[in-house]
């Protein structure tokens, strides 16, 4: 990296305080949310992050009502 920067790279940055492992975790939960669950998948076992199967349990339902209510059935978001 020196040999990039010419050697005057400042280290003390603010995204260098970031804990990686809580960042990764936040990167999947944004996937589930965006409902990239394949997508998920693959970062989470790229990362080695172990995957809140409850979490994405609840996500999946959320995108299964959304399309329902896409197709304009209504039933599965009344239950």
């Amino acid at each position: 990296m020196k040999k990039l920067t010419g050697g005057k790279m400042e280290t003390e940055h603010w995204w260098n305080n970031f804990d990686k492992k809580e960042l990764n975790k936040l990167v999947l939960n944004e996937m589930y949310r965006q409902g990239r669950f394949e997508v998920a998948r693959t970062f989470a076992l790229e990362m080695g992050i172990s995957e809140p199967l409850d979490e994405v349990k609840k996500f999946k339902e959320m995108w299964k009502i959304l399309d329902s209510l896409d197709r304009f059935n209504i039933l599965p978001a009344l239950k």
